[in-house]
């Protein structure tokens, strides 16, 4: 089969969640390496930001990793190059809509390749997909840096919630938790960051706190701006710089 015309059903077929399909072409035991890898890669983008819907059967779960595809497509595991290749994909794909591997993860699971080879890749792909830093500061204490590709939900501990500052999943965005239960100087959401032609798009979230940005500006409750980087907001006793 030609490989553009396989490439290009491929793609239809995922565009018109044609899930059948997608599993026809995907695990087709006469698949050429080259044409299995590319396959790959694809469906591990489309999968990571739009995965099957619950109740749907099909032979590459949600949030697939590199051994999924290696388990169904014959071809793959031979393909040191192509397997290579994979690695780094997903490790693109889950950066920019998920959450990475850890280098440590990463080891664990490809014994083949060294740390400094592991680490040399990482380093090209974070410097390839595009990204902003959030760094909470409180008086001269550093107290968090977070690197964000894609929208970034900041607030309060909500119940059930971990302790400042980690970042958990919630509905279609991840939140960073930058304020304990108790300290109502920040709402539970509070703002909305997701990366802009212009820089950074700021969205509040509350419908009470005000958030001081810029120089003598304020965001009030449920208003949207765009601002240029670096930027500087205020909340309560924190600030947070979003830089590039």
């Amino acid at each position: 089969m030609d490989n553009s015309s396989l490439i290009d059903r491929f793609e239809a077929a995922w565009q018109q969640r044609d899930y059948g399909a997608i599993d026809s072409l995907l695990c087709d035991p006469t698949l050429a390496i080259d044409d299995a890898a590319e396959l790959a890669m694809i469906d591990l983008e489309y999968r990571w930001r739009f995965p099957v819907p619950v109740g749907v059967e099909t032979a590459i779960p949600n949030s697939p990793i590199v051994e999924d595809y290696c388990q169904r497509m014959p071809a793959l595991p031979a393909g040191y190059r192509q397997v290579w290749e994979l690695i780094g994909e997903e490790y693109r794909v889950r950066l920019q809509w998920a959450t990475a591997p850890t280098i440590d993860d990463l080891l664990l699971r490809f014994d083949a390749y060294s740390r400094e080879v592991l680490e040399k890749m990482i380093g090209r792909l974070q410097q390839e997909v595009p990204h902003l830093w959030l760094v909470i500061v409180r008086g001269e204490t550093e107290l968090s840096r977070t690197r964000f590709h894609r929208t970034l939900d900041v607030g309060r501990q909500s119940i059930g919630q971990p302790l400042p500052f980690a970042e958990i999943p919630v509905a279609d965005y991840r939140k960073l938790i930058i304020a304990e239960l108790d300290n109502v100087t920040v709402s539970r959401n509070q703002l909305r960051l997701s990366r802009s032609s212009v820089g950074v798009q700021l969205k509040n979230l509350s419908s009470q706190v005000v958030v001081r940005f810029g120089f003598r500006s304020r965001l009030l409750p449920r208003q949207c701006v765009e601002s240029v980087v670096p930027v500087t907001l205020s909340i309560g006793d924190l600030e947070l710089h979003i830089t590039r």
